[in-house]
């Protein structure tokens, strides 16, 4: 992972070797205490990480909102009685490794971003970026990345009293959420079909409680049959190659927006949700704003007008709905293989897992301890941030730490800081501008963010063996060669005759 030495560094995913799965990384994560809260679920997953240093966490987590454009599913035919809500989530690490210098050097290691939706029957958990600097790493010790993931993913489904579906798109990118990492000489961004093995092996092992009940897992390369992903991905237990909808595999899943079992007939609008930045959302909009099924002809667009005259938009609702409703869900699984975004000839993939309700015996009676919420304004705001900042050096890298966990402190206390206010300008400002959401945070004292926040793990667990030729978490070590990946040419839909 974001071993600077050895093995090849994530940016929304991470390495693995030809058959990485699972890994043996997940088996010393505590299982996950539901009563505690997500901050402290994700310190108490540190505190057994291999190496030698001390990590630094902020755990950013905002006050349920309504979803952000585009809705979270835009084209039903009526709308939801009870809207879904959306709470955006940015986890940081740090990490400080041991120096007999009296000031010891912190520098950002690695981020995620996420989204949790909640519906009225079961939640929906988007996670929507994640990202590495391949700096301060403890020489043969594993990226944290992985255990953040793991750890993330399990507090939600341990907690959860609803079904939860957790959503990943994998696609090969130098950077995400630390501009210009990929240039500081140790990062080493996965390829596209190694981090789709880098992914899966994430997701293979969580650390649950036996008591409960196993996830569902689905993952798809879209433009590739079976065959032609076995190559890339090969089949591994408890894994199934489709989408989640498939009828043969969904009789089970209960939608989370109607509480209904999924079934053939189950319109493509209730289930296909619209997230920020994600091909499905843009391939459904292009289908809604179609008078007409995608074929291989150009598309006579449904004109969307932006008034505010009601009548209109019920039209406009009304004919998005009757374009969605001539396209099936295979359909639809099938034709975002030809998207450009899925079919420039890099390996994309979707993976998704759907956790059942656990038992009520599993669930933990004690509350969940507080965990901050902060206006969603102000975590957009250090989104933005944090996309300013510069990682290409470990010096410039080493400053922009110090500067971004300055302006968390300062504007999640409220500090007036010149550094704070004087980008405020920039930040997002809907329901409430800055200056009030910023206002909304004073209760905060230092010692609850101190306690929810911002919080800090020493380790000094041994690092565990490599195998031969294997870096960290089972990535090609240096030296190593992976074995190539057979990638077969992407399928061309035959026109059809007329």
């Amino acid at each position: 992972m974001s071993n600077s030495s050895t093995a090849p560094e994530p940016a929304v995913s991470a390495p693995a070797a030809s058959n990485p799965e699972p890994s043996a990384d997940a088996a010393v994560v505590p299982p996950p205490a539901p009563e505690l809260s997500l901050h402290a679920s994700l310190l108490r997953a540190l505190a057994t990480h291999p190496g030698t240093r001390t990590l630094t966490l902020h755990t950013l987590l905002s006050h349920p909102h309504p979803p952000t454009t585009p809705a979270l599913f835009p084209y039903l035919p009526t709308a939801s009685p009870t809207p879904p809500t959306q709470q955006t989530i940015l986890v940081t690490l740090s990490s400080t490794p041991p120096s007999p210098s009296s000031t010891p050097t912190r520098v950002l290691t690695s981020a995620l971003e996420a989204n949790l939706y909640t519906l009225p029957y079961g939640q929906l958990l988007f996670i929507s970026k994640v990202d590495s600097t391949g700096l301060a790493a403890h020489p043969g010790a594993p990226s944290p990345l992985r255990k953040l993931i793991r750890a993330l993913i399990a507090h939600f489904a341990s907690s959860a009293t609803a079904p939860l579906w957790v959503h990943v798109f994998a696609r090969a990118q130098g950077a995400y959420l630390f501009p210009a990492s990929e240039t500081n000489g140790t990062k080493r961004p996965l390829e596209d079909a190694a981090l789709q093995r880098w992914w899966r092996a994430t997701l293979a092992s969580l650390a649950l409680p036996d008591s409960y009940p196993a996830p569902k897992k689905f993952y798809l390369l879209p433009g590739f049959s079976p065959d032609e992903a076995r190559p890339i991905l090969p089949a591994l237990p408890g894994w199934i190659y489709s989408h989640p909808f498939l009828p043969a595999q969904s009789t089970a899943l209960v939608s989370p927006l109607t509480g209904e079992p999924i079934s053939p007939d189950t319109p493509l609008a209730h289930l296909i949700p619209s997230f920020p930045d994600d091909p499905k959302s843009r391939f459904l909009e292009e289908l809604a704003s179609s008078s007409e099924a995608i074929d291989a002809r150009a598309l006579k667009r449904v004109k969307l007008s932006s008034g505010e005259d009601t009548a209109s938009k019920d039209a406009e609702r009304a004919a998005a709905v009757k374009a969605l409703e001539k396209v099936s869900v295979e359909e639809f699984w099938e034709r975002i293989g030809f998207r450009q975004e899925c079919a420039s000839g890099r390996v994309t993939g979707f993976f998704t897992l759907v956790f059942p309700v656990p038992s009520p015996t599993t669930i933990a009676s004690a509350p969940p301890s507080a965990q901050p919420l902060l206006p969603p304004c102000i975590i957009a705001h250090l989104i933005a941030t944090l996309g300013r900042h510069d990682f290409s050096s470990l010096a410039s890298s080493e400053r922009a730490t110090r500067e971004w966990e300055q302006s968390v402190r300062d504007l999640i206390l409220g500090a007036s800081s010149s550094s704070s206010t004087s980008a405020s300008a920039s930040v997002p400002t809907s329901a409430s501008d800055f200056s009030s959401a910023a206002e909304a945070t004073l209760h905060l004292s230092a010692a609850e963010f101190d306690a929810g926040v911002r919080g800090e793990v020493t380790t000094d667990v041994p690092v565990p063996a490599r195998k031969e030729g294997a870096g960290a978490e089972g990535a090609p070590g240096a030296g190593a060669v992976e074995k190539p990946a057979q990638i077969l040419a992407v399928k061309k839909k035959k026109k059809r005759a007329d």
